[in-house]
């Protein structure tokens, strides 16, 4: 039985600390589920061990779309994995616990056959007799819009597709997302789902409780306050206060978790977990729609808009009109503070240094559903990156990761990665600029416009530009955690010039200086600048480098082996 850490931040969040449920032994003497069984107000418990259900042993005919998931991503079905089932009309709370100071509550579910209603979920202090129960956010137990679906059934262009990671909302002034708390993964296998807890009770203890209303039936599991994808560790302990942590910004999302700078308008980091339960069959060419004369496609925000009355309303993240082919899906992260300025798909074009918008976590790595690949458009999770780092050897460790480590040997993998060096000086090589510019002039109507025989003018969001961009993978078993983690355990590491790449070999490269390494990196040179393997560093390295503490939530002593390793050998 093992918790989201080596002290879970809720005990038996993944209802694994019991031995046979259903054995006769435990029914005689109690049926009570450890950790949730004492406070849900009933004489007769109504949810007992006799609704924990071992998901791996459920047959093609008890649930056909799981069943088929598990056999998909290769679950090793010989190991039990317990889930609560929740009916229409039950519900479960958990012992007191204390609220950690930090972490989402995250929770999966499987929801075979939606068929309406909510999951409702709530929270309530214990510190007195007087406190109420407070709702979070509700699960609806219903499908989010399918992306093909008509939004006007008379018009077949006007699919639902672009909303699937919200959009600006000119009535209300302000961003919807109607579809992160709907179900789309959830109908084949288990998923997560992110709410959001009320600051005055952190540090506190409290009750934890889920309910089903209406008629669908729901597999609960791995309830915690701890993102998977920081399983590894939080490298710059960021955190969601927008007062103390502007430029240590803490976001967790289901698909990946990131500290946000302010100052450079883009990722510190984003962390997130890559499995086969990710992989699906979308790609970034399903987004699209391929007739030009479509766009923008119903429902998705443009920057500015103009109203049938002829007044023109402007979202407060717009700098530029959007070229609607080029610029869509990528969108502004609402979970933002509302007063911050945020950065638009437009703001990273014409930038006249081949700048792309370069995904951290990669749209290909979210492919299973229309949810997950549009969060990975959100501007949170780009970083301006050269296109010839971005589709040179940064594309080439995407495909190994994703394709040999994964699909071909089932590895579950922990990835972060970021950008470093925003300072004036510039490289050899580098750009000389360290934040976006954008050729712009004004058009016939008086507005700014992106174009390219413009003037190259700051881009007036300041957005950084990082000399280099680093990546760190830790290759683990499907289920494996902290305690399975090694000195042996194979660590890949890597930094790379954000810069276009050289066509002769440099014998004599270095990467950037730091304390612990004065004379730089890669004693040997480069003799191929876009083989992603000749850019390989250690995790010490790139520590001296950013400051950051990463893979922190292992034992010191596999840190200081693995950490060191900068050659181990490839899968």
């Amino acid at each position: 039985m093992r918790g989201d850490a080596a002290v879970p931040t809720l005990f038996n969040g993944n209802f694994d600390a019991v031995f046979n449920p259903q054995g006769g032994n435990r029914t005689i003497f109690s049926n009570a589920i450890p950790g949730w069984s004492f406070h849900n107000g009933e004489t007769s418990a109504s949810v007992t061990t006799n609704n924990l259900v071992d998901v791996n042993q459920l047959s093609a005919s008890d649930a056909p779309a799981l069943h088929a998931e598990l056999d998909r991503i290769g679950v090793d079905r010989t190991k039990p994995n317990y889930a609560l089932k929740l009916e229409s009309g039950k519900s479960i709370t958990h012992n007191r616990f204390v609220v950690p100071e930090s972490g989402t509550l995250r929770f999966n579910l499987h929801v075979p056959n939606p068929s309406g209603g909510q999951l409702k979920v709530s929270i309530k202090g214990t510190e007195s007799t007087t406190e109420e129960w407070q709702d979070l956010t509700p699960i609806e137990l219903t499908r989010a819009a399918n992306p093909d679906t008509l939004i006007n059934p008379l018009d077949p262009n006007s699919l639902a597709r672009p909303n699937a990671v919200g959009y600006y909302d000119y009535n209300v002034v302000g961003y919807s997302d109607p579809y992160t708390n709907k179900l789309a993964y959830a109908e084949q296998g288990f998923e997560t789902f992110h709410l959001k807890i009320p600051d005055n009770l952190r540090d506190k203890p409290a009750l934890l409780q889920f309910k089903v209303e209406g008629g669908s039936e729901v597999y609960l599991d791995d309830v915690f306050f701890n993102s998977v994808h920081l399983k590894l560790g939080n490298p710059t302990f960021a955190r969601p206060s927008e007062d103390t942590h502007r430029e240590n910004y803490l976001i967790e999302k289901p698909q990946y978790s990131l500290s946000y700078n302010d100052a450079t308008k883009g990722p510190n980091w984003v962390s997130w977990q890559l499995n086969k339960s990710w992989l699906g069959t979308i790609g970034q060419g399903d987004l699209k729609l391929k007739d030009r004369n479509k766009y923008p496609p119903v429902g998705f925000p443009p920057p500015i808009l103009d109203s049938g009355s002829g007044m023109t309303l402007t979202s407060p993240d717009s700098s530029y009109p959007p070229g609607y082919f080029v610029d869509y899906p990528w969108s502004v992260d609402p979970t933002l503070p509302d007063t911050w300025v945020k950065t638009q798909g437009p703001d990273y074009r014409r930038n006249q240094r081949n700048f792309e918008r370069g995904h951290m976590t990669a749209a290909a790595e979210r492919s299973r559903t229309y949810k997950d690949i549009y969060s990975t458009f959100l501007t949170t999770n780009l970083l301006p990156q050269h296109e010839d780092n971005n589709g040179g050897m940064w594309a080439q460790l995407e495909d190994y990761g994703r394709n040999q480590l994964v699909k071909d040997n089932n590895r579950e993998l922990y990835i972060i990665a970021g950008g470093f060096d925003y300072s004036p000086a510039v490289p050899p090589g580098h750009s000389d600029l360290r934040e976006i510019n954008n050729k712009i002039s004004t058009n016939t109507q008086g507005r700014v416009i992106l174009d390219s025989n413009g003037t190259l003018t700051p881009n007036p969001k300041t957005i950084g530009i990082p000399n280099y961009t680093w990546k760190i993978i830790v290759p683990l078993e499907p289920g494996q955690g902290i305690a399975d983690v090694t000195a042996n355990t194979q660590v890949i590491a890597v930094i790379t010039p954000n810069r276009r790449s050289r066509e002769t070999p440099a014998p004599n490269y270095r990467l950037p200086d730091s304390p612990s390494y004065p004379n730089g990196f890669l004693p040997n040179g480069v003799t191929n600048w876009k083989n992603w393997q000749q850019w390989r560093v250690n995790v010490d390295y790139l520590e001296a480098l950013t400051g950051y503490d990463f893979l922190s939530n292992l034992p010191e002593e596999i840190q200081e082996v693995i950490e060191t390793d900068s050659s181990s050998p490839l899968v």
